[in-house]
């Protein structure tokens, strides 16, 4: 539906429906960043800790910001304008102001350009489940990493794989499903608003809730599973005998390699040899590993099936500990006993006492890696190694409280062993209560047990507020084109509030419920703590949908999810730059989709291209995606609450409004949110800026991709400056708001 601008401008879009404009917001704030992003930035960053700064930013920056971004927008969108850089010119005389409005159409392209990249990771991993390809990679995390990095080109820069050891190269497959998902949101944008937007919203996001909330009761409803025994016994009893002993054979030798290495002296040895020496011990175990899983699948002979079997965790995948572990089986007798010891204390522990330590271990390995640093102040590995002695100290008076294993000798143990027997015992039992433990208790491996420790990390405070940002799409420009389209007294209080809450609930009550408890019951503590995003939604989930009974299914409802949840979002991020295309240019629909389609296609092909380390990737995403998006929210908030005034604004949100504004709102986006994003931006600046410039700086692909948007910002920047004045010739300047 159409109607006509106050300004004689050409006939403009309004939203078909309230519904309609619910779900379009809704859709663009609903996507990869709600079941991908904010589980990982969970699990990174404590689980529950996280989330007190989470609910905190949500308050102080996420709803007063997205009420000033639909206020803003339809007060644009009754002076006649579409786009972000309209309604900064329309509604400000400050040539500064306005020229941020290129930053609202530059942030949420650069964002699509990665952004479909990860929607053709979606579309192939759901193509794979549909027609099976995914059930022949077995049980092994190893075996999805190898996957994924094949699948995404993250090994190597370029368009192209070797499909195997030839030579023989040809184009990756992500490259096909890339075409798809890039051509069916070109297709729907040319559409335009209501007939493609709102439509394919109102289907696509009750499906994609109702798939949510299927695979959210099939992980709920799962059965605790066993927690592994510690490898040295549990692969002893899956394996036939002759595998076990040459498995001990085989880690005999590659001691004894180590050994040799090491007794040569650091100078005549290759640190490569050294390094690949070191690993080769726990890469063998985990080989062993799947070659158990293997044999007890298929029921080949001497295999024990149904025997919780795990590559070791923590302290036991290095080589002192495969040593302290071999040790214990020279003498029978006592690995029994040991053994015992193992499942007496694992029931005997308490939550607390488990987190305690792995908080002793996580934080002990750090602290040696600053005494070990050469680079490190004296001053500061003096203070480390004095914090490691209490460490080690706590963890002694720890097991020895619970039970200290057998021949353990206070006063004479070994580190070794005490890291050991704390590595054995330090798994919690695995049901979906401890899985939400982990994402609900304000816990972190650095702080423990103390809130007020895990609060103390400014990162935890960063990642929140910047989850918060790129969930709700505040930030983007995106609400406030969106918005634009609104009719003259639409509500944009209790619709606001309506999308920022379907928002939260698909983040908070099915992205934070899926993924961290799954992987905890299937994989363990260690394979959620400190995950990122990619880790859990493309290594660790399709290990746990292969452990699920019907895995099959739910992985393709999954992974389909994501793909509707992904296309939703990526089409509000063409729109900004669509219509400030036809309304800054007066070009049609056809001329605007093909230039953003031409801008966007470059962009794309810079990601695809840099997908080593998925370099592209991640420094748009860095750079835009988080640092460009701070900018331009505390410019919104500048311009609501300062240029046009808090009072005034919150008086224009009201009109039409079934809801009304608490009154101390005026005050928070007044005063409280500036400080809060200037002192965030502050501590960016001063505990991270460096060591991101040096990561440009020393890489090429970081450099030619920051250079890139570089480019597009300036391109953008000129753009705004001729529409700004195209439409100043136009006579359509600043008008006076009356509220």
């Amino acid at each position: 539906m159409a109607d006509s601008s106050p300004l004689g401008q050409r006939p403009r879009e309004n939203w078909a429906s309230k519904i309609g404009v619910i779900l379009a917001v809704s859709g663009s704030a609903v996507g990869l960043g709600n079941f991908l992003r904010f589980p990982g930035q969970a699990a990174a960053n404590g689980g529950g800790a996280f989330m007190i700064p989470y609910f905190i930013s949500l308050l102080v920056l996420g709803i007063p910001i997205c009420w000033a971004e639909w206020t803003l927008g339809r007060q644009g969108g009754r002076l006649g304008f579409n786009s972000a850089p309209g309604v900064l010119f329309a509604l400000t005389g400050n040539p500064v102001l306005r020229l941020f409005g290129g930053l609202a159409v530059l942030i949420p392209v650069v964002i699509y350009m990665y952004y479909v990249y990860i929607e053709a990771w979606c579309l192939g991993y759901a193509y794979d489940y549909m027609v099976g390809n995914m059930r022949w990679l077995g049980l092994q995390i190893e075996a999805y990493t190898e996957h994924f990095n094949q699948f995404v080109g993250s090994e190597a820069n370029g368009f192209l794989h070797l499909p195997g050891q030839g030579e023989d190269k040809g184009v990756s497959r992500v490259v096909y499903f890339l075409v798809i998902v890039f051509t069916v949101n070109f297709v729907l944008i040319y559409r335009g608003v209501t007939r493609g937007i709102e439509r394919f919203c109102k289907y696509a996001m009750p499906v994609l809730i109702v798939a949510a909330l299927v695979v959210l009761v099939r992980v709920l409803t799962l059965p605790p599973q066993p927690v592994p025994e510690p490898w040295q016994y549990s692969l002893a009893d899956g394996l036939p005998a002759a595998k076990w002993n040459a498995l001990l054979e085989k880690l005999d030798e590659l001691d004894a390699a180590l050994v040799a290495l090491e007794a040569d002296g650091a100078e005549a040895v290759d640190e490569q040899a050294l390094a690949d020496a070191e690993e080769a011990p726990g890469k063998a175990i985990t080989d062993a590993v799947a070659d158990y899983y293997r044999g007890s699948i298929r029921g080949e002979p001497g295999y024990t099936a149904g025997v919780a079997v795990a590559a070791p965790y923590g302290y036991l995948v290095t080589p002192e500990g495969i040593r302290y572990a071999l040790g214990q089986l020279e003498d029978t007798e006592g690995a029994c006993v040991h053994r015992e010891w193992v499942r007496r204390t694992r029931s005997a522990l308490t939550r607390e006492q488990v987190w305690d330590l792995l908080h002793y271990e996580a934080r002990g390995a750090e602290l040696s890696g600053v005494i070990e640093d050469p680079e490190v102040d004296p001053r500061e590995r003096k203070a480390a190694r004095q914090e490691l002695a209490r460490k080690r100290a706590e963890r002694r008076r720890l097991i020895e409280a619970i039970g200290p294993p057998p021949g353990l000798a206070s006063a004479t143990a070994p580190d070794a062993y005490l890291r050991g027997a704390a590595a054995e015992v330090s798994e919690l039992e695995r049901t979906v209560v401890n899985g939400l433990g982990f994402m609900w208790n304000p816990f972190t491996a650095r702080g423990g047990r103390s809130v007020w420790a895990a609060l103390s990390d400014p990162q935890v405070w960063l990642a929140a507020s910047s989850q918060i940002f790129f969930s709700l799409s505040v930030g983007f420009g995106i609400i406030m084109t969106y918005s634009t389209y609104l009719r003259r007294n639409d509500d944009v209080v209790l619709n606001g509030l309506t999308a920022a809450a379907t928002n939260e609930f698909c983040e908070v009550c099915l992205g934070g419920l899926i993924t961290i408890p799954a992987a905890f019951i299937f994989l363990g503590l260690g394979a959620v703590q400190g995950a990122g995003t990619f880790d859990l939604g493309f290594l660790t989930t399709p290990t746990v949908f292969a452990q699920m009974p019907a895995g099959q299914l739910f992985g393709f409802i999954w992974f389909s999810m994501l793909l509707l949840a992904a296309v939703t979002s990526s089409l509000s991020m063409l729109q900004p730059a669509i219509a400030f295309l036809e309304e800054g240019f007066s070009l049609n629909r056809r001329g605007s989709v093909a230039l953003l389609g031409l801008l966007t296609a470059n962009g794309t092909l810079v990601v695809l291209y840099f997908s080593e380390g998925l370099t592209g990737l991640d420094t748009m995403d860095f750079w835009v995606g988080n640092l460009c998006i701070f900018v331009m929210a505390t410019v919104m908030v500048i311009l609501f609450s300062w240029v046009i005034g808090a009072g005034k604004g919150f008086k224009l949100a009201q009109e039409g409004a079934e809801l009304k504004i608490p009154g101390f709102f005026v005050y928070l986006i007044k005063y409280v949110s500036p400080v809060y994003l200037l002192v965030i931006f502050g501590l960016w600046l001063y505990h991270n800026a460096g060591d991101y410039v040096d990561s440009v700086v020393s890489n090429n692909g970081a450099t030619f991709t920051v250079v890139f948007v570089i480019l597009v910002m300036i391109f953008f920047g000129v753009l705004v400056r001729l529409a700004n004045v195209r439409w100043a010739a136009q006579g359509r300047g600043v008008q006076e708001i009356q509220a």
